[in-house]
C-alpha cells in the first residue's frame, strides 16, 4: 500500500515490497558485481594487414613484401610480411633501406584505414562469444568473456573455441 503522506511503499502485507528492502538488495547486488571478476582476452593479428593481402593475392604467400605510405616526402614501411621480416626488415623503416636488405622486396600501397575495417569485422564475427568486444587498434581485440565461459563448458574448451 502507498503511504500517501510520504509518497513511499509501506512494508505492510499488501504485495508490495518496503523501501529499505529495496536498497538492501540493491546494496548486495552492487556489492556481488564489485567482487566479480572481470575476465579478458586479448587477440592480436601480428599480420593483420598482411595476411589480409595474401587471402586476396595467394602468389603473395612466396615471396618477402611489405605495405608502405608516404611520410614526409619518403615511403616508409608500415606492415611486413613474415618472409620480409625473418630476412630483417621491420615497421618504420624507410623503403630504400628496405630494399638494400632485400633487393626484390615487394611494396604494396598501405590503404588508410584497412585495420578499422577489418578489426571491425572480425569484432562483429567475435559476438558469438562474449556480447563485448573492443577494437585495440592498430591489430588487437579485447574480448570481455566474464561469465562466458561456463557456456562453452570451462575456460579452456572456450579458448580452444575461440582459437579454431
Amino acid at each position: 500500500m502507498v503511504n500517501r503522506d510520504r509518497g513511499k511503499l509501506t512494508g505492510k502485507r499488501t504485495g508490495f515490497i518496503c523501501t529499505s528492502i529495496l536498497q538492501r538488495l540493491n546494496r548486495n547486488c552492487t556489492e556481488k558485481r564489485d567482487k566479480m571478476q572481470r575476465r579478458f582476452v586479448a587477440i592480436w593479428f601480428r599480420y593483420l594487414k598482411t595476411d589480409w593481402f595474401v587471402r586476396r593475392q595467394p602468389l603473395l604467400r612466396a615471396v618477402p613484401f611489405v605495405l608502405a605510405s608516404p611520410d614526409h616526402g619518403r615511403m616508409v614501411v608500415t606492415a611486413v610480411n613474415p618472409l620480409a621480416e625473418q630476412e630483417g626488415v621491420c615497421t618504420g623503416m624507410v623503403v630504400a633501406d628496405a630494399r638494400v636488405i632485400i633487393p626484390s622486396l615487394n611494396v604494396l600501397d598501405d590503404q588508410p584505414g584497412l585495420p578499422e575495417k577489418l578489426l571491425g569485422g572480425l569484432g562483429e564475427w567475435c559476438i558469438r562469444f562474449t556480447p563485448i568486444v573492443a577494437m585495440d587498434l592498430p591489430d588487437g581485440l579485447l574480448l570481455d568473456v566474464s561469465g562466458c565461459a561456463h557456456l562453452w563448458g570451462g575456460e579452456q574448451l572456450y579458448i580452444e573455441h575461440i582459437i579454431n
